[in-house]
């Protein structure tokens, strides 16, 4: 029986996850760092980098901090989307592991990087889109009929404390300071510019219902109100609170994450950054104007103009990034991690990823488990690392150990430390995904929908549930699909070679039925729904 034998090897795939080199191997001349920098884009793709093939869009400073750091070929996200990625990204816990499950659960439970850090006498600090609490309904139903547009609300007001209005704030997964988003929805949202009832909306200033029209802020253990006008920029703003925690904690080790919200969703450039893709105040790019009626895309005239702006903003935000370190006389012992939380998106009147190919020669992107909506833009870099390309697969649960033997020097079993001292990690034995979806009658985007998947060695296999039945509430109740791809060969994804490389499939099988759990709200593989082999 194909069942029984895949079980009987489950515990010789799983044993041995250690991925790291040897402790002996560890050089003792440890890279002078102590701090560190995590910043982590909003769904920026693979290609939309010069440093990865990107031709017209301009990125100088993450292409120079890759030609002058380690630069990842195969780094992935831990999700197709934002909270899991995110979850996954500062607990170190990929989705099979994590407690985290959907968009309703809970964060701030497990151990983060921060929670780590703070103990070992860390300043901790997030700046951007936390995405991850949710509001008490009784809170949220409060605000929204005592405070329709908060930033007509005068500084005084900001300051309250509203009634129970999160759970799961930044302060609960470890971090001191906060200036940025609380839930994931207000994040999309660039400029708080939205007119104060819905009869005055107008295509390019709509109104956002239930959109909380501020920041927000941690001022000692309480979240309240960071108040901005509707002329800022908000990933400036973001950016500016970044650098000014900069010049405080410049005497002390520290971490910081700064989850930008750049190149997310509505698509609204600066009007600086956007005339670097205009000539004679019009697109250099063949535009189709955006005139949908999404509660979170207002009238685009020129969508791609636009996106281009955001990835460009995006960059010089790293390179505002890049100077105030060596300002403070910081470059040598603090490094950066650049990485994003999944694929491109398709939003907001760009329809598709093909004209700036901006998820590279990789399938598909957001909301996939396809190398385009996972493989992921990532560089790490501090002042003094000697460059290198980097082709071997990793992943982001990878990074929270990694960050704490930089703080520690003390060796963590998922660690990538060892790159930089020139040293090789050997991969893990498997890398694992798993893709929640909110069943609704409208879905999100219409993709295929990718269950779990599993990579060993250049080996993919994914599982995909058929059709789209808004009336089933499990994934995995229907009969399975798979595909397997030889990513060494084949990198797009283009050949399906299910039935073949036996040996290898029922493994990945056998790691997909480990996680197929009540918990995960995932069905276990049934053995007829294994595909048949033949070698």
């Amino acid at each position: 029986m194909k069942l029984q034998w895949i079980f009987a090897t489950l515990v010789l795939t799983l044993l041995g996850c250690n991925s790291d080199t040897p402790d002996n191997a560890r050089q003792k001349e440890q890279p002078p760092l102590k701090n560190i920098i995590l910043v982590y884009a909003d769904d920026l793709g693979i290609g939309q980098l010069g440093a990865y093939g990107q031709a017209k869009i301009q990125t100088p400073h993450f292409d120079q901090l890759a030609s002058q750091g380690l630069k990842f070929n195969a780094f992935y996200s831990s999700g197709a989307f934002c909270p899991p990625s995110r979850n996954s990204l500062l607990t170190g816990l990929h989705m099979g592991e994590s407690q985290w499950k959907s968009t309703a659960d809970f964060f701030g439970e497990e151990e983060t990087i921060a929670d780590r850090l703070k103990q070992l006498g860390y300043d901790t600090s997030v700046f951007g889109k936390w995405g991850m609490s949710h509001s008490d309904t009784a809170a949220a139903e409060y605000i929204q009929d005592s405070y329709p547009l908060c930033s007509n609300l005068s500084q005084d007001d900001m300051l309250r404390v509203l009634p129970k209005e999160f759970t799961d704030s930044p302060l609960d997964a470890g971090f001191d300071t906060f200036v940025g988003f609380m839930q994931h929805r207000d994040a999309h949202v660039h400029y708080h510019d939205s007119p104060d009832f819905p009869e005055e909306s107008t295509p390019s200033h709509p109104y956002y219902i239930n959109i909380r029209q501020d920041l927000y802020q941690l001022i000692g253990n309480e979240v309240k109100r960071y108040k901005t006008e509707p002329e800022q920029y908000l990933p400036d703003v973001v950016m500016d609170n970044a650098l000014s925690h900069l010049e405080k904690v410049k005497d002390k080790p520290f971490f910081m994450y700064i989850a930008s919200t750049l190149p997310h969703a509505e698509l609204a450039a600066p009007a600086e950054t956007k005339a670097l893709y205009q000539q004679d105040g019009k697109s250099i790019f063949p535009e189709i104007p955006f005139t949908g009626n999404h509660i979170f895309y207002r009238h685009v005239a020129e969508p791609r103009a636009e996106l281009a702006g955001m990835i460009t903003r995006f960059d010089q935000h790293l390179g505002l990034l890049v100077a105030k370190l060596e300002q403070l006389g910081l470059a040598e012992e603090t490094l950066i991690i650049v990485s994003s939380d999944n694929g491109p998106h398709s939003a907001g009147g760009i329809i598709n990823n093909e004209f700036f190919q901006s998820a590279g020669k990789y399938r598909d992107g957001k909301w996939t488990l396809y190398e385009g909506g996972i493989r992921v833009p990532t560089i790490m870099y501090y002042k003094g690392i000697t460059p290198k390309e980097i082709d071997q697969s990793y992943s982001q649960y990878q990074l929270k150990d990694t960050i704490i033997e930089v703080a520690t020097g003390q060796p963590e079993a998922r660690s990538l430390f060892p790159l930089l001292q020139q040293q090789t990690v050997v991969a893990e034995d498997y890398l694992y995904w798993q893709h929640y979806y909110f069943k609704s009658d409208t879905p999100i985007y219409d993709k295929a929908h990718t269950l779990q998947a599993v990579r060993i060695g250049n080996l993919k296999l994914l599982r995909i549930e058929p059709g789209f039945d808004t009336t089933t509430a499990r994934y995995g109740s229907l009969t399975s699909l798979f595909e397997l791809y030889h990513l060494g060969d084949d990198p797009s994804e283009t050949t399906n070679l299910i039935g073949s490389y036996c040996t290898e499939m029922y493994e990945m099988i056998t790691i997909m039925n480990n996680y197929a759990t009540e918990e995960n709200n995932i069905e276990k593989i049934k053995e007829n729904d294994i595909p048949p082999c033949k070698s």
